[in-house]
């Protein structure tokens, strides 16, 4: 089956937190992106940065981060469960708040098929090496 492509592009840093690092149409998420090593390697950090810029520009995406650790392949995702549970297109009626507030990690792979799938809608994420973008 063809999948529609996506207009996948960085955003321009020059704007501060008016828009996101990436964006991937119609992808519902606010993406910070973070490429470090060692000690300030911190996705959840990442994402607290993601939910911060959502607040301040009163935007309705939802924030998460997508972090790689130099000199590592694998690249890793940091969303809250509530995050998780609306891409998934569960409800979040009956659902202890406390616990919408955790963090989760995924890998990428498993991210990007969550995109490709959320809300019965098809995005095309490209695989890229977001290393080099952050």
């Amino acid at each position: 089956m063809m999948m529609k492509q996506s207009a996948v592009r960085r955003s321009d840093q020059g704007k501060g937190a008016k828009e996101p690092d990436l964006v991937i149409p119609p992808c519902p998420c606010w993406l910070e992106l973070q490429d470090a090593t060692g000690h300030s390697y911190h996705p959840l950090r990442k994402l607290e940065q993601a939910e911060r810029d959502v607040v301040q520009c009163g935007s309705d995406l939802l924030p998460v981060s997508i972090c790689h650790q130099s000199k590592r392949q694998s690249i890793e995702v940091c969303m809250r469960v509530g995050t998780l549970l609306t891409l998934s297109g569960l409800s979040l009626v009956n659902t202890n708040l406390e616990a919408l507030l955790f963090p989760v990690i995924l890998d990428y792979e498993h991210f990007k098929s969550l995109l490709e799938t959320c809300h019965g809608k098809q995005t095309s994420v490209e695989s890229r090496n977001y290393s080099q973008v952050s």
